[in-house]
């Protein structure tokens, strides 16, 4: 029976990494048509602005990784989603344009879960470890990922139904999901001249 020990310290990096992608993906889908109403926009429109947020995924997660494999420079493309969701956030945060965030946070997301799935795949040297660390990675990181909607709820209630604390919430979330991309390509660079 495989052992359900974590051999590999970098593995908790990638779950970490996956569990705050999914939690911010989580989160948004479940809260940015209630966002988008809280800012004066219509149901009908709100239900408009998170179609928007999925139709923008489909071919930036289609057309992403096929840019990383012939360009390379993995890092910089985790960032670049990372701080495309961090701008979207930030859109809403200061009431600005919803429809802008929304394509910020479309693309951010739409980046962020297919290169997620292939952190793993990359730094593994056998077919059984690559298959082992994806398991670890989205088991841990669905389970971290699940928390993120009931976090933005609960700041709901706490504050009086103010999206401000939630919106703040996610921004963290998305500062330590780039400190852990970071930290992910500093090591990986390490074992690499290594």
């Amino acid at each position: 029976m495989p052992s359900l020990k974590i051999t590999n310290k970098r593995v908790y990096l990638f779950l970490l990494f996956f569990g705050c992608m999914s939690a911010m993906f989580y989160s948004i889908t479940a809260w940015l048509a209630p966002v988008a109403q809280s800012m004066g926009m219509s149901a009908a429109q709100s239900g408009l602005v998170l179609t928007l947020f999925t139709v923008i995924q489909i071919p930036v997660s289609f057309l992403l990784p096929i840019v990383v494999g012939r360009k390379g420079n993995r890092k910089l493309w985790l960032l670049l989603c990372a701080v495309s969701e961090l701008i979207g956030v930030a859109l809403l945060l200061g009431h600005m344009s919803v429809w802008a965030a929304t394509v910020f946070l479309g693309m951010g997301a739409g980046g962020l879960f297919p290169l997620a799935l292939l952190l793993p795949l990359g730094e593994a040297s056998t077919p059984e470890e690559a298959t082992s660390w994806s398991a670890q990675t989205q088991f841990g990181g669905y389970l971290i990922g699940s928390t993120g909607p009931f976090v933005i709820g609960l700041t709901l209630d706490i504050f009086d139904n103010s999206y401000t604390p939630a919106l703040v919430a996610l921004m963290v979330v998305l500062v330590i999901l780039i400190c852990t991309v970071w930290k992910i390509e500093q090591k990986r660079q390490v074992e690499l001249s290594q």
